[in-house]
């Protein structure tokens, strides 16, 4: 690539036509890289949720659980 200034003061890219021109290859692929690991960082930051939720839910339920009375059959009848 060969790098001139034009008459406004701006410095202008021209390709020389020496070989392929890869830039655009490299944009498609990091855009595809973060599309995907933001895709996948989504689902584990879900998944941790989900989990994290339902495990304060079952520590409750579990609590409430082992509270309740339980009556035996030898504590039902009169003795």
């Amino acid at each position: 690539m060969l790098i001139t200034q034009n008459n406004s003061g701006f410095a202008a890219a021209a390709s020389t036509g020496k070989g392929p021109n890869l830039g655009g290859l490299l944009v498609a692929f990091v855009v595809f890289l973060t599309s995907i690991t933001s895709v996948v960082l989504g689902i584990v930051a879900a998944y941790g949720i989900v989990n994290a939720i339902l495990n304060v839910f079952a520590y409750q339920s579990r609590e409430r659980l082992q509270r309740s009375p339980v009556l035996v059959p030898s504590q039902t009848g009169a003795s």
